[in-house]
């Protein structure tokens, strides 16, 4: 299967400089490929050696010190790599000849303790980059988990939004008729004032009314 990704993405990746969906891409193959697990390792290796030995520039060493060493586990491995450098270059230097001399000198039974200390040395070392992988693999599946929380609080909080927005549009709505119905009302009820009004503009007077009833008794 052809990679998807080289050095350069990882160490990105590594930077937390990658996009959102890249970044979610390697956080799966960390768990589920082994190849790309070996290439992270290596990759994250050689940059936290690169920042012990102060080669890193720029912007490079901007997002290490921001992003990378943000993390516990990151900076116990960085700890780790000085403290491990500090050792090598404290070890006394010898020339080619000198150590050629010395390793025909030194008796048989020293040097079987040295190969046996040599290999426990590295046993541990493995042990440790071995456990601190998978610290870290937790914590970038935590962080993952984190974040697809953080969307989905996020997808409900937006389908909230859009119901209170049309509860609001609906509520809008319904005023408007209801104004509308009102004006209608008050509209008629004015109506039916003028015409009550002319009614009584037309009735007979009082007066009027009496003179008529009393022609009519006399005829």
């Amino acid at each position: 299967m052809n990679k998807t990704y080289d050095n350069e993405k990882i160490t990105s990746y590594l930077l937390g400089v990658l996009p959102d969906a890249e970044a979610e891409i390697l956080d799966e193959l960390s768990f589920t490929d082994d190849d790309f697990a070996n290439d992270l390792s290596a990759v994250e290796k050689d940059l936290v050696d690169a920042y012990v030995r102060n080669d890193l520039r720029g912007t490079t060493l901007e997002q290490f010190k921001n992003y990378y060493l943000a993390s516990p586990i990151r900076r116990e491995k960085v700890k780790f790599a000085e403290t491990f450098r500090q050792f090598a270059e404290t070890k006394p230097k010898r020339t080619f000849v000198e150590s050629l001399a010395g390793f025909f000198t030194i008796p048989r039974f020293s040097l079987q303790w040295s190969f046996a200390l040599a290999a426990l040395a590295l046993l541990i070392l493995g042990g440790w980059f071995y456990r601190e992988n998978s610290r870290l693999r937790f914590e970038m599946e935590q962080a993952k988990t984190n974040r697809e929380e953080l969307l989905r609080r996020e997808n409900e909080l937006k389908e909230r939004e859009k119901q209170l927005q049309d509860e609001i549009a609906n509520r809008q709505t319904a005023s408007e008729e209801t104004e509308k119905e009102l004006a209608k009302v008050r509209e008629e009820r004015e109506k039916l004032e003028r015409e009550l009004q002319n009614q009584k503009s037309i009735q007979p007077q009082p007066q009027i009314v009496e003179k008529q009833e009393k022609f009519n008794r006399n005829r």
